[in-house]
């Protein structure tokens, strides 16, 4: 249940959750962005190493492995969702197509959740999971999460308040 400033409670339901489109959405825009990120880290990292003249380095990225990629993948993905999703439960491509990660309760995502649909992220293929039947994927069956569109979770939630309020007395 989310709990509003007035103490009314409002139940995630099916009909609040972001469509597969947005989903997908969310995965291509913040999959663009995180690449964005590591080329721009590595042209600092190449500016970095020719200011002073350290070959080593130039050399090292230029003859980098498929599983050093992978780290540095993997740790731009952690870096990126953690940082994001902890603060306001929100990409960048969540801000975008205007959804949220929230508790199933509707309350917000707690570290340790979002710590784990991060880390859940690194399982191969998860990223196509939310594509079953329930609109949920494994990162977020496994943490109790979920994402909503906040313009149909505000108008659910306050319909549901404003319902809640007839007969009390101001």
């Amino acid at each position: 249940m989310y709990t509003t400033s007035q103490s009314q409670k409002v139940r995630i339901t099916n009909d609040m959750l972001a469509s597969k489109g947005k989903r997908l959405a969310n995965f291509v825009i913040d999959y663009f962005i995180r690449i964005v990120l590591v080329f721009g880290f590595g042209i600092v990292v190449a500016i970095y190493a020719h200011s002073v003249g350290d070959e080593d380095i130039l050399y090292a990225m230029e003859n980098m492995n498929t599983i050093t990629e992978y780290l540095i993948g993997f740790l731009f993905l952690f870096i990126y969702y953690l940082i994001f999703e902890s603060i306001n439960g929100r990409t960048i491509g969540k801000y975008i197509t205007n959804t949220k990660v929230l508790m199933i309760d509707g309350s917000k995502a707690s570290s340790d959740k979002v710590l784990m649909r991060t880390l859940s992220r690194i399982v191969p293929f998860e990223f196509l999971s939310f594509l079953g039947n329930d609109d949920k994927g494994w990162h977020d069956t496994w943490t109790d999460t979920v994402v909503v569109d906040i313009k149909k979770y505000e108008e659910i939630k306050n319909s549901r308040n404003s319902i809640s309020e007839i007969g009390v007395e101001i």
